[in-house]
């Protein structure tokens, strides 16, 4: 499922922490973007599991992903170079992306689902208030996201039932 595409100004951040995917290899490189160009993201010279630096061919494509608060943020980028940063600090150069792409950073991926469901809140006193006939908007492992007609407190419970459909 295809994610939002933002523009990579307005997500890459400098300190952020970044992870790589070099060309065909499976292994994952973490790192952190150490400075930026309008062309240019400067990042932390990755090391592999041995601590050994990861230094790929020129032009390899780089598979990343900008890790955010609450997803991650990924892009395809180019190996350019690598350097001493101010003379000390071993870094990569790669290509910058114009735009990224949210991506689910989940345990349980989230699926659109559209369904008529009736739903009771449960009051604080274990009352349960009349139904409410609404819709679903996705559902994962871990829950469904429903519309509500009004706002609904956070951590409130509720007894929901889908619609009974011919029997398969």
């Amino acid at each position: 499922m295809a994610g939002e595409i933002i523009k990579a100004g307005n997500v890459l951040k400098i300190g952020q922490r970044i992870e790589f995917f070099v060309d065909n290899d499976d292994n994952r490189y973490t790192s952190r973007i150490e400075d930026m160009t309008k062309k240019e993201i400067i990042a932390a010279l990755p090391l592999n599991k041995q601590r050994v630096p990861v230094i790929p061919r020129t032009g390899a494509r780089i598979y990343a992903l900008a890790i955010g608060d609450q997803c991650r943020y990924r892009f395809f980028s180019t190996y350019l170079s690598t350097e001493k940063l101010d003379g000390r600090i071993p870094v990569w150069h790669i290509t910058r992306p114009e735009t990224v792409e949210r991506h689910q950073n989940r345990e349980f991926v989230r699926v659109r689902v559209d369904l008529r469901v009736r739903a009771r809140l449960v009051g604080e006193d274990g009352t349960i208030g009349e139904p409410i006939e609404t819709r679903t908007l996705d559902l994962s492992g871990n829950g469904v996201a429903l519309v509500m007609p009004k706002p609904v407190k956070v951590d409130s419970q509720m007894r929901g039932a889908l619609p009974e459909g011919p029997a398969r």
